[in-house]
């Protein structure tokens, strides 16, 4: 078709380094996408690693960095990447800040795209949105969603409140009701109601479903693991717009300035 001069629709690939298998939360991603922004999915299933277990060898999930930088060639190889999510907010939030800016580093170097993890972005996110002291809505048991809360004050917050679920075990946090979010949000903010914000975490519930309302009934703005990954990949490539009806986050999209 010959070129009339119109301008082209802009389009861009997220590339997803995902720690679980291929399931629903796929297609709810997509929902947060604007328009002309696809992604490109690989499964590493290290969330095995640690959702069936209460401990966690850090030393040996690090051994872990070449099978990672394999399989982000292979992800590259398979298609065109404009920036590359590395996710998985347990197993990261354990390893630390500095090990997962020096990941996020060896990765862009390694394979020329922007690279975000999900914990580097959460954390961008929270200090994007002004804040400084936060709650934590978990679908972990406590044992877990103390590695968030250790990985966010090593990273300058001030973590007021931390509400998770003792009860649940293994991956039992994926068959929790799905006004679940919602209502641990309520529990978090009742327990800590002078937080700058609050960040939900894990892709296994649709915390994502729930953020319009938390931040309309309570004035607080709401960090998602996936809306946090979102965020980082399209502003670290400079996209002009984001996606209404999820939070001020995502909606704030090409009106703000891009993290370093």
């Amino acid at each position: 078709m010959p070129d009339d001069g119109a301008p082209q629709p802009r389009r861009a690939t997220i590339g997803w380094i995902k720690p679980g298998a291929v399931d629903r939360t796929i297609t709810q991603l997509f929902d947060l996408l604007p328009d002309g922004v696809g992604v490109s999915v690989l499964t590493t299933l290290w969330s095995l690693r640690m959702t069936n277990r209460d401990t966690f060898d850090a030393a040996a999930f690090d051994a872990l960095r070449p099978e990672l930088l394999d399989a982000v060639r292979g992800l590259v190889e398979y298609s065109p990447l404009d920036v590359l999510a590395i996710t998985g907010d347990l197993l990261l939030g354990a390893m630390g800040p500095a090990w997962n800016e020096e990941v996020r580093a060896l990765v862009e170097r390694e394979v020329g795209v922007p690279t975000i993890t999900g914990m580097t972005s959460v954390a961008d996110a929270l200090r994007h949105l002004g804040a400084t002291r936060v709650a934590i809505g978990s679908p972990y048991p406590d044992t877990k969603t103390a590695h968030l809360r250790t990985y966010l004050e090593a990273d300058g917050f001030v973590v007021a409140a931390a509400i998770g679920h003792p009860n649940v075990s293994g991956k039992g946090f994926k068959q929790l009701p799905p006004d679940e979010p919602y209502v641990t949000a309520r529990e978090a903010l009742a327990a800590a109601p002078d937080v700058d914000a609050l960040y939900l975490p894990s892709p296994a519930w649709n915390s994502n479903a729930h953020v319009d309302r938390i931040e309309r009934e309570h004035g607080v703005p709401v960090v998602t693991m996936k809306g946090a990954m979102v965020w980082g990949c399209l502003t670290r490539i400079g996209w002009p717009e984001g996606r209404a009806g999820y939070g001020r986050l995502l909606a704030g999209i090409g009106a703000g300035v891009s993290p370093a």
